[in-house]
């Protein structure tokens, strides 16, 4: 019964968009999933919860905001991107990977509905975005660089799955190339004129 939980939050959010269309859907798709959030932090027995809350943190925003875009209220950034920042601060503090992402996600989400906001050609919405990204991995280094403890950009050792998978790839290397035979079309023995086995001065 567990895997029909988060689909059957997500019905709940399409019947509120059906009878309330607006801001009701779009603010239980945001509480839900800042609920879901605050309750990761703490741990919990079963990991089916915390897959379930995890998988409510990452849908429900989407939905809120397919229910939003359904009736083209005009732009929502501010919403998502509040729940962004809470994302994004839970998992900082809880060195969550699942709602680091999931703040990545809802930042996304915010990011999208912003664009209205700018009366700007789609492809200057687009250089500033990868620029603002670009500034972003470089902060992001520059904090990280030289730490040793909790979140680190140093690359991880490998597991042996690692190491399999690298040796499975030189596998086809270790086969050698055989260079095709020369062409000997060009020389014909004649035969000896005598001897055996052709042993004279004449081929």
């Amino acid at each position: 019964m567990r895997r029909w939980r988060t689909p059957a939050r997500i019905f709940v959010l399409a019947y509120i968009a059906v009878k309330n269309p607006g801001w009701p859907p779009l603010a239980f798709g945001i509480v839900t999933g800042a609920i879901a959030a605050i309750a990761l932090l703490r741990e919990w027995r079963r990991p089916s919860t915390e897959r379930l809350l995890g998988m409510i943190m990452f849908l429900m925003p989407v939905a809120a905001e397919v229910a939003w875009l359904a009736k083209d209220r005009g732009t929502a950034p501010l919403p998502f991107a509040l729940l962004a920042a809470l994302l994004i601060a839970l998992g900082v503090r809880a060195r969550d990977r699942v709602t680091l992402a999931a703040g990545a996600l809802t930042a996304g989400i915010a990011a999208y509905e912003a664009r209205k906001l700018f009366a700007f050609p789609l492809e200057l919405k687009l250089i500033a975005a990868g620029a603002l990204l670009i500034a972003i991995a470089v902060a992001v280094a520059r904090v990280l660089r030289g730490r040793t403890t909790g979140f680190v950009i140093d690359p991880s050792a490998l597991t042996p799955y690692d190491e399999a998978m690298q040796i499975l790839g030189t596998l086809p290397l270790a086969h050698p190339v055989h260079a095709p035979a020369a062409d000997s079309g060009s020389f014909e023995g004649a035969g000896g004129s005598g001897g055996g086995g052709g042993a004279t001065d004449s081929f």
